[in-house]
C-alpha cells in the first residue's frame, strides 16, 4: 500500500507536465511535414512565374531575370526558358523532378544548346567586327540594357558562347568555329534522341544526293527554257529588223505583192541598178552602237582651267618709316610690282593621264585684270528725284506753300540761331550740322598710303596648278564609277581652294552628287571638300577642294589691286574669292555685318582689315568710329586716332551706355534729316555740298558715317546686368541705323542662340562665317551648313544681304606691325578728337551699377540676403520675410532692388524668382563692393 501510494503521485507528477506540450509538438511536426511535402511545389511555382516574367520581359523583375539569363546563354534565352518551363510545371504539379529524363537527354540537349550559343556568338561578333575581348563586350552590352531597363541589345551566345568562340576562333578561325558549331548541333541531336550513327549518316548522304539531283534537273530545265526563249526572241527581232530595213517606202503595191510572192523583177535598162552597199544591222549591233555612243558621251575632255601664273617665293618687303607732315602732300605710293616670271620658266607638268597637257594652256595669267566684285544690294536712293536740284520737304510733299508755312528756328550750335522764311533750313557759318557735338577739323589731314604696309610674297603654286588636269580626270572617273554621267566644265584655282564646275547630264539628280562628298574627298586625297549644289546662277555643281599648297593673300597687294576710293570710304576689300578676284563689301548697303567663328579662325584679322581699309580711304570728317573691345587687347592699338568719337571701350557697362548714346545720336540725326526734308545721309550730304557751293559764307559740315564695331559680343551678352540693354540697343541700331549713316559690325567667337539671338539675326542680314566646330554653329550663323568644313586662317563664307548663297572667300593677312605703322602715321598728324557727348564717364557707370541709388540706400541685410537666395536657389518676398523675421514691405523693397540691378528675374506667379548671378559674382554685388 505504501509502495502504491508512493507511485501514484510520482506518476501524476510525471503525467501532468507531459500532457501540456504534447499538442504543440504535434502541430509543429505537422507544419514541417506539410512544408516539406509542398516545398518543391512552391519552388516550382516560383520558378515558373520567374520564367514566364523573363520570357514576356514584363516589369523590372522580368527584365532583370531576362538580362541575367542572357548574360549566361545569350539571345536564345527564351528558348531555354521555354524548355525549362516544362519540368518546372511538373514540379509544380507533382512536387518532384520528371523521372523520364535520362542522362542522354541532358547531355544531348546541352551539346545542342552549346552549338546554338556558338552560332549566336559567331553571328554577333562578325557583325560587330570584333575579334578580341569577347566576354567584356558581352558584359558591356548587358550593362547597357540593365541601365536602360531594356532587353533589346543583341548579345549573341552570352558568356558561354563568347568563351567557346574565343577558343575556336583562336584555334581554327571563323571557318573552324562554324564547323564546331555544326558538329555540336548534330551530335546533340544524335545523343538526345539516341539515333544510330550509321543510319544518320546514310540518311544524310541520301538526302544530299537527292537534293543534288533535283537541283541539277531543275537547272537543266530552266537553262533549256531560257535558251529557247532567247532564240525565239532573236528570230522575231531579226525578222522585224530585216523587214524594217528592206522595206521600200516608195515601192508600189504590186511590187510589194510580187516581193512577198517571191517574184524577182526583170531587169530594165531604163532603170538604174541599185547596188546594196550596206548591210542591215542586227539588234545586237544596234545595242552595241548605242552603248558605244553613250560611252563616247561620257569620255573625259580637258576642262577650261583658270589659274594664276606660277610664282616663286619672294621675301616680304618691310616698308620704310613715313613721317607725315601737317602741310606736306601725301607721298606717292610706289606701285612697282615684282617681275612676273614668264611661261617658259614654269615647270613642265608630269601627269600619267594626259602626257600632252601643257601648263601654258591655262586660261588666266597675272596680266589679266579681274574687276573687283562689290557685294551689297543696290537699294534705291529716294533723296533726290531726277532733274531735282533741291530735295522735297515735307511741306512740298503735302502741298503746303512757303507762305503758309511758319518759319523754323534752328539752333544747331549753342548761341547761334536764325529765322528761316523758307521750309528748307540753311544753317549759317560755324554751324555743326553733323549731329555730333564736335566739329572735325581735318583740312590738313593726309591720308596714309599702302607704302606703310609690308608686301607679302606670293606663294609658289606651280605644282598645284600643273596637277589640275589630272585631278579633274580623277573627279570625272570617280563620278563615272558611281554611274553619274557628268563632265568637268571648268577648274578655277583659288588661293586656298580649287573649284571644279561639274555639269551633270539630263536626268542626274543633284542630291546624288551631294551624297558622294566623302567618296570624292577619298579619291582626291583632299583635306577638305565642300559641294555647292548648284552654283547660284549657273547650271553646274561646284566642288571646292582644299589646295595642298595654300597661298597667302597679302593685304597690301589686295588693296593696291582693288584701288583706293575716297569717294566711297565704306566700300572696303575683305579678301580674294575663288572665281571673282578681289571681293569688296559696301557697308552702306549691307547695312550691318555679323562676323562669327571659332577661336583662331581669323575674325580679328578680318576686323583689322576692314578698319585699315577705312583708314586708308576716309578722313575723320567722313567716318567716325566707336570700337568696343571687351578683350582689351585686340583694338587698343587704335586709341587716340582722330576717327574715334570715344576711346576704345573695354568695360561691358561702358559699352552698354555707349550703345545707348549711339541710339540717342541716331534719334538726333533723324530729327535733323526730317527738318531738312531728306530721307538719308547721302541726300543730306549732297544738300550740304550744294549749299556750301552756292553760298561760300556758309560753313556747313557734312554728316559723317558712324561705324560701331563690337569685337566680342559674347562678353557683353553674358554680363547679366547689361545683356538686356545691349541686345535692345543693337536691335534698334540695326533697324534704323542705315538712313542715319550708322552702321554696325558685330563679331563673336561663340555662335550660339543665347549670344546671336533671334532678334539680332533678323536685323543683321549680312553674315561672315569663319571656321566652326559643328554644323549646328554653321546653321546658327548662316542658316545652312558649310562653315564646319572651312580650313581656318581666314577662310570664310561671305553671305551679304540679297545673295542667293554664301561665297567662299580667302581673307587677307594683315600683320600687327602693319596696323601699328598705319595708326602711328595717323596719330602723328594730330591729337584725338573725341566727342564729349558720346564719351562714357565713370560717374555714369557708377550710377548704372547702383541702379540710380547709392550703396548706402541698400538694406543693411543686403549681403545676407544675397547669400541666402544663392543657397535657396531662388528669391521670393515671403521666403526673405520668414527667414530674416522682417516685415513684408521691407522684404519687398529688397526684392525690388534685386530686380532693378538685374540679379533676379521678374515675378513668376507663385514660383520663386530666377537667379541671374553665380556664386563667383557674389563679391561684385555686395553692398560695399
Amino acid at each position: 500500500m505504501a509502495a502504491t501510494t508512493k507511485r501514484r503521485p510520482a506518476s501524476k507528477a510525471k503525467a501532468r507536465p507531459r500532457k501540456k506540450p504534447a499538442p504543440r509538438k504535434k502541430a509543429s511536426n505537422d507544419t514541417m511535414t506539410w512544408l516539406k511535402d509542398r516545398g518543391p511545389q512552391f519552388l516550382g511555382l516560383f520558378a515558373s512565374l520567374l520564367a514566364v516574367l523573363a520570357i514576356a520581359k514584363v516589369g523590372l523583375v522580368g527584365k532583370f531575370i531576362a538580362n541575367m539569363v542572357r548574360l549566361i546563354v545569350g539571345g536564345s534565352y527564351q528558348f531555354l526558358l521555354l524548355v525549362l518551363l516544362v519540368p518546372f510545371l511538373v514540379v509544380l504539379a507533382y512536387g518532384q523532378w520528371p523521372r523520364r529524363f535520362k542522362w542522354q537527354h541532358y547531355v544531348g540537349f546541352g551539346l545542342f544548346y552549346l552549338g546554338i550559343m556558338l552560332v549566336g556568338s559567331i553571328l554577333l561578333f562578325n557583325k560587330m567586327n570584333v575579334h578580341n575581348n569577347y566576354t567584356q563586350v558581352i558584359q558591356t552590352l548587358i550593362n547597357q540594357d540593365l541601365n536602360n531597363h531594356a532587353v533589346t541589345t543583341p548579345v549573341g551566345g552570352g558568356l558561354i558562347g563568347a568563351v567557346l568562340y574565343s577558343a575556336t576562333y583562336m584555334a581554327s578561325s571563323n571557318f573552324g568555329a562554324w564547323l564546331v558549331a555544326i558538329v555540336l548541333l548534330i551530335i546533340g541531336l544524335v545523343v538526345m534522341f539516341n539515333l544510330p550513327l550509321r543510319e544518320v549518316f546514310d540518311n544524310f548522304f541520301k538526302l544530299a544526293e537527292g537534293t543534288g539531283d533535283f537541283v541539277q534537273t531543275q537547272a537543266t530545265t530552266a537553262h533549256e527554257k531560257v535558251t529557247e526563249s532567247i532564240e525565239g526572241f532573236r528570230d522575231r527581232q531579226r525578222t522585224a529588223m530585216n523587214d524594217f530595213f528592206n522595206d521600200d517606202p516608195f515601192a508600189s503595191e504590186s511590187d510589194k505583192a510580187a516581193k512577198l510572192a517571191g517574184v524577182v523583177p526583170e531587169a530594165d535598162a531604163s532603170q538604174p541598178v541599185k547596188l546594196a552597199t550596206t548591210k542591215a544591222k542586227s539588234p545586237q549591233d544596234v545595242l552595241a552602237d548605242a552603248a558605244e555612243a553613250e560611252a563616247t558621251a561620257t569620255e573625259f575632255k580637258m576642262p577650261e582651267i583658270v589659274a594664276p601664273m606660277p610664282h616663286h617665293e619672294t621675301t616680304p618687303t618691310v616698308p620704310a618709316p613715313v613721317t607725315p607732315s601737317a602741310t606736306a602732300p601725301a607721298p606717292e605710293p610706289d606701285l612697282t610690282q615684282v617681275p612676273i616670271p614668264s611661261l617658259d620658266d614654269a615647270p613642265a607638268a608630269s601627269m600619267s593621264f594626259d602626257p600632252d597637257f601643257d601648263p601654258n594652256d591655262v586660261i588666266q595669267s597675272e596680266h589679266e585684270e579681274i574687276a573687283p566684285v562689290v557685294f551689297g544690294a543696290d537699294l534705291p536712293d529716294d533723296d533726290l528725284l531726277p532733274g531735282q536740284e533741291t530735295p522735297l520737304t515735307h511741306a512740298d510733299i503735302l502741298g503746303h506753300s512757303n507762305q503758309a508755312t511758319s518759319p523754323k528756328t534752328q539752333a544747331h550750335q549753342a548761341g547761334v540761331g536764325h529765322v528761316e522764311p523758307s521750309t528748307i533750313t540753311e544753317p549759317k557759318a560755324d554751324v555743326d550740322a553733323s549731329g555730333l557735338g564736335t566739329v572735325i577739323d581735318d583740312k590738313d589731314y593726309v591720308l596714309p598710303t599702302t607704302e606703310l604696309l609690308q608686301h607679302i610674297g606670293s606663294t609658289d603654286q606651280s605644282a598645284e596648278r600643273d596637277a589640275l588636269n589630272e585631278k579633274a580626270r580623277i573627279l570625272h572617273e570617280t563620278l563615272k564609277s558611281f554611274n553619274i554621267n557628268a563632265t568637268v566644265e571648268k577648274v578655277v584655282l583659288g588661293p586656298t581652294v580649287t573649284q571644279y564646275e561639274i555639269k551633270p547630264a539630263v536626268g542626274v539628280k543633284v542630291s546624288k552628287i551631294q551624297n558622294l562628298a566623302d567618296d570624292l574627298a577619298l579619291a582626291l586625297a583632299a583635306k577638305s571638300l565642300r559641294i555647292e549644289a548648284p552654283i547660284p546662277g549657273k547650271n553646274v555643281v561646284g566642288i571646292e577642294v582644299a589646295n595642298d599648297q595654300q597661298a597667302t593673300v597679302g593685304f597690301r597687294d589686295m588693296v593696291e589691286e582693288a584701288g583706293i576710293d575716297t569717294e566711297k570710304p565704306l566700300v572696303v576689300p575683305i579678301g580674294r574669292g575663288v572665281t571673282s578676284g578681289v571681293v569688296k563689301l559696301d557697308l552702306t548697303k549691307m547695312p550691318h555685318l555679323l562676323i562669327a567663328g571659332s577661336t583662331g579662325s581669323g575674325k580679328s584679322v578680318a576686323i583689322n582689315g576692314i578698319l585699315a581699309s577705312i583708314l586708308l580711304q576716309a578722313k575723320p570728317s567722313q567716318v567716325r568710329l566707336m570700337l568696343v573691345d571687351p578683350k582689351k587687347v585686340e583694338l587698343s592699338v587704335y586709341n587716340d586716332i582722330p576717327h574715334l568719337i570715344t576711346p576704345v571701350i573695354s568695360d561691358p557697362k561702358k559699352a552698354s551706355l555707349g550703345l545707348k548714346k549711339v541710339v540717342a545720336e541716331m534719334d538726333r540725326r533723324f530729327k535733323l534729316l526730317a527738318e531738312e526734308g531728306v530721307r538719308n545721309i547721302d541726300g543730306y550730304n549732297r544738300f550740304v555740298e550744294k549749299q556750301n557751293t552756292s553760298d561760300p559764307s556758309t560753313v556747313l559740315q557734312k554728316m559723317p558715317y558712324l561705324v560701331v564695331i563690337i569685337d566680342e559680343l559674347a562678353d557683353l551678352m553674358m554680363t547679366s546686368t547689361v545683356s538686356g540693354d545691349v541686345e535692345n540697343a543693337i536691335v534698334r541700331i540695326a533697324q534704323l541705323g542705315r538712313a542715319a549713316g550708322i552702321h554696325m559690325i558685330v563679331a563673336t567667337q561663340r555662335p550660339s542662340v543665347d549670344i546671336i539671338t533671334g532678334l539680332i539675326k533678323a536685323n543683321v542680314p549680312s553674315r561672315m562665317a569663319f571656321a566652326v566646330s559643328s554644323g549646328v554653329d554653321s546653321r546658327t550663323i548662316l542658316d545652312s551648313n558649310g562653315a564646319e568644313k572651312l580650313l581656318g586662317r581666314g577662310d570664310m563664307l561671305f553671305a551679304p544681304i540679297g545673295s542667293n548663297g554664301p561665297q567662299r572667300v580667302q581673307g587677307a593677312f594683315l600683320t600687327d606691325e602693319d596696323v601699328e605703322a598705319l595708326t602711328d602715321f595717323i596719330k602723328n598728324q594730330g591729337e584725338a578728337q573725341y566727342d564729349d557727348s558720346m564719351t562714357v564717364s565713370d560717374e555714369e557707370v557708377k550710377a548704372l551699377e547702383n541702379g540710380g541709388d547709392g550703396a548706402d540706400d541698400l538694406d543693411e541685410k543686403w549681403d545676407e540676403v544675397l547669400e541666402f537666395i544663392l543657397r535657396a536657389g531662388g528669391a521670393s518676398t515671403s521666403s526673405i520675410q520668414r527667414h530674416f523675421g522682417m516685415g513684408y514691405n521691407r522684404a519687398g523693397r529688397i526684392v525690388d532692388a534685386l530686380e532693378d540691378r538685374g540679379l533676379v528675374g521678374p515675378a513668376n506667379g507663385s514660383k520663386p524668382r530666377e537667379l541671374r548671378f553665380t556664386p563667383e559674382m557674389l563679391d561684385r554685388f555686395r553692398k560695399n563692393a
